[in-house]
């Protein structure tokens, strides 16, 4: 409650009107809200929702360029943990220099994408935040990657997303 006069004060004088998110004044209006005991993991959802939600995809700015250069190049997706319904399928994306991408499976378009990264850790240790926004849904997605060089020499990209781990290997 606390929270909420505070918020009170600082963006409306109506309490009511404040409390009531869905009707009024304020409706839907609490962009980035959480409850004050939240736990780490709705923490980190909310801030990445807020994010996606209010990013602009409409053009690639030179730093995104820059921050996406890394990831320009094809590659193709390791499916081996995949189990036998996926032993004859191919996958593989191709995301040019400009950040604009591709997905096909089995030499069929699937997705046509913007993509954009964020190296929020130290720079150039492989590990960041990738963002793919569907042109054709107009929706964003999350994930965070590492970029790494295996045992073969080969560089391997991998995402972890909510609904799991894939890992790309780069043909060109």
């Amino acid at each position: 409650m606390d929270d909420i006069l505070c918020n009170a004060e600082r963006y409306g004088k109506d309490i009511e009107e404040l409390q009531s998110y869905f009707t009024g004044s304020y409706a839907y209006w609490l962009t980035a809200g959480f409850d004050v005991n939240a736990d780490e993991d709705t923490l980190k959802s909310t801030v990445e929702l807020f994010c996606l939600e209010n990013m602009d995809y409409s053009t690639h700015t030179e730093e995104a360029i820059s921050q996406i250069s890394d990831l320009a190049g094809s590659w193709i997706a390791d499916l081996s943990a995949f189990g036998e319904a996926y032993a004859d399928t191919e996958l593989a994306v191709t995301i040019d220099e400009n950040g604009h991408g591709i997905t096909m499976m089995n030499d069929e378009q699937t997705a046509d994408f913007e993509a954009y990264a964020y190296d929020n850790g130290e720079k150039g240790d492989g590990k960041g935040i990738y963002i793919a926004y569907s042109n054709l849904e107009n929706e964003a997605e999350a994930a965070e990657y590492t970029l790494e060089t295996d045992d073969n020499g080969e560089t391997v990209l991998t995402f972890y997303a909510k609904d799991g781990v894939i890992s790309y290997k780069k043909v060109s």
